[in-house]
């Protein structure tokens, strides 16, 4: 083998282990039918810790619902009314001694265009 060939296995394989931990699919994704009736008020972050991973990119639906109630638990501190975290994406950032699994996630806080109250 060529040392090219052999720098771009080492590239791919490097990719391929860097995107394992990040879940690819939306959670609580935007639609198209709902992005005409929401205002995006801004967005959000959170690390938290779980004992569920499932490895490979594959986030649990456990770890998704934490992330989603980590997320409000920020998104109330900066916003008033009646919002809702979407576009969520989540990654695994490691293993923690103490805690377990460490994720960390962020998401778009949208509140619907009918309704009253932001910051």
């Amino acid at each position: 083998m060529t040392k090219t060939r052999i720098g771009l296995i080492a590239l791919l394989i490097t990719a391929v282990l860097l995107s394992s931990c990040v879940s690819t699919a939306l959670y609580k994704p935007v639609s198209q039918a709902e992005a005409e009736s929401m205002t995006i008020l801004g967005s959000v972050q959170c690390n938290f810790y779980s004992m569920t991973y499932l490895g490979a990119g594959r986030i649990s639906r456990a770890n998704k619902q934490q992330a989603y109630i980590e997320l409000m638990k920020e998104a109330n501190k900066m916003y008033e009314g009646n919002f809702d975290i979407r576009n969520i994406t989540i990654a695994h950032v490691g293993i923690n001694v103490e805690h377990g699994n460490e994720f960390t996630a962020n998401g778009a806080v949208v509140l619907a265009k009918n309704s009253g109250g932001s910051n």
